[in-house]
């Protein structure tokens, strides 16, 4: 049974908001002078803003259910009262191992991400598709503990969600203004090259 990984550490969501802006520059800086004469300038920046935008997921928390259970090897070399002959290696005792699933909606590469506002101690599991896999092991598990802890993690895991949310709300809200700003500074570009080419005076195409 896979162990859990840490969760909302390493990467921070900065990067992330760094290359969104210049993958929007990028695009608007494509753009032609076609697409300015078919749509007009609110029309393009909701369009750039719907397709850049970031949104964390959404965890559902009614759709959560037991994915994998089993025995596992649990080492207790650690614990005090334990004595082992070799405290090197690992001293397995037969455990009870339950991964849960938690079904999300929407992006699973934020839960790789760190917000501004982070815990030290960040909660663990792993990305599986479209599903958060929690896995919990014990010598003798009892229901309601892991029950408790099951509710424990998904509400920290829901708590980072907000931080990476509040950070991304304040990005998508100074990013209108200036993918505003990248649309008309296009715009402007491209109708100063078309002005300096009528004042050639010569024709665009090859005379017939």
């Amino acid at each position: 049974m896979p162990s859990n990984d840490l969760l909302f550490y390493g990467k921070p969501l900065r990067d992330l908001l760094s290359g969104q802006e210049a993958k929007m520059v990028e695009e608007i800086e494509a753009w032609g002078q076609r697409i300015f004469e078919d749509s007009g300038e609110d029309d393009l920046v909701n369009r750039i803003l719907s397709k850049y935008e970031l949104e964390p997921p959404r965890l559902e928390r009614d759709k959560l259910y037991i994915n994998e259970e089993g025995e596992v090897g649990i080492d207790v070399s650690g614990r005090r009262g334990v004595y082992v002959s070799n405290p090197s290696k690992p001293y397995l005792f037969l455990g009870s191992g339950i991964t849960v699933a938690i079904p999300f909606e929407g992006d699973g590469r934020y839960f790789g991400l760190q917000a501004s506002q982070f815990s030290t101690n960040p909660p663990r599991g792993r990305v599986l598709g479209s599903e958060l896999m929690i896995t919990f092991q014990g010598l003798d598990l009892d229901p309601e503990r892991v029950r408790e802890e099951i509710e424990g993690t998904a509400n920290r895991i829901e708590q980072h969600l907000e931080w990476l949310k509040s950070d991304c709300n304040e990005w998508n809200s100074n990013m209108k203004e200036r993918a505003r700003q990248f649309v008309r500074n296009r715009k402007q570009r491209l109708e100063a090259h078309e002005r300096r080419l009528s004042a050639i005076g010569l024709p665009r195409k090859k005379p017939t």
